[in-house]
């Protein structure tokens, strides 16, 4: 079914707008919403934008926190429309957070310890290649495969300065490609500017 991506800078609109899309369509199609939070609350400051994000949401939307492993979600919730919010996080929990473990401890980057993930490096070797690859054709895959409208939301970050350090630039370009990977097979891509939403496809080149 179709897959919308909404991409954005920061504070450009891209959540509050893609929980509008979603809205009307889950109205038009008489459908429920599944809304696949990918952010972790590490700190007090991005506890807050949780909360933000959780007060304008419809209260009868079920949420889903999962930070690394998305593809199952999807599989599990066939009957639903599906937001994901959002790749960018999803992508610095594959390279900073680990792998799923439930009995490991999750060490954080602070050095914090909390349940359910084991400790990993940002993946810059052959098997973070790997790795990398393995779950964007996997994230992809199950994408092209839900039966209902997926609506995912990113961040555009590769227009600003060079990053000044490997890992921050290495992290740049990984969620360059991711964004191409699900572009290339959403029907529609927004591209948010100052809170105005521009169909992308409409505007690019037929070949």
């Amino acid at each position: 079914m179709p897959v919308t991506l909404i991409i954005g800078g920061a504070r450009s609109g891209k959540s509050s707008f893609a929980e509008r899309y979603v809205q009307r369509l889950s109205t038009t199609e008489n459908r429920s919403v599944t809304y696949i939070a990918t952010a972790q609350a590490l700190d007090d400051e991005m506890a807050a934008r949780i909360a933000q994000h959780q007060s304008r949401r419809p209260s009868h939307w079920m949420t889903i926190e999962e930070p690394l492993n998305v593809p199952p979600v999807l599989g599990e919730r066939q009957s639903s429309i599906i937001l994901i919010d959002c790749l960018s996080l999803l992508l610095n929990n594959w390279m900073f957070l680990g792998s799923q473990s439930r009995d490991e401890g999750d060490f954080c980057l602070d050095g914090t310890s909390r349940p359910g993930l084991v400790k990993a490096s940002y993946g810059d070797g052959d098997a973070g290649v790997a790795s990398f690859k393995q779950r964007t054709e996997d994230l992809v895959h199950a994408l092209q495969e839900h039966p209902r409208q997926v609506v995912v939301v990113s961040n555009e970050v590769g227009e600003g300065i060079v990053p000044v350090d490997a890992m921050t630039r290495l992290y740049r370009d990984r969620l360059g490609v991711l964004n191409q990977s699900v572009a290339a097979v959403a029907d529609v891509v927004y591209l948010m500017v100052a809170g105005i939403a521009v169909d992308v496809r409409k505007l690019g080149t037929p070949w």
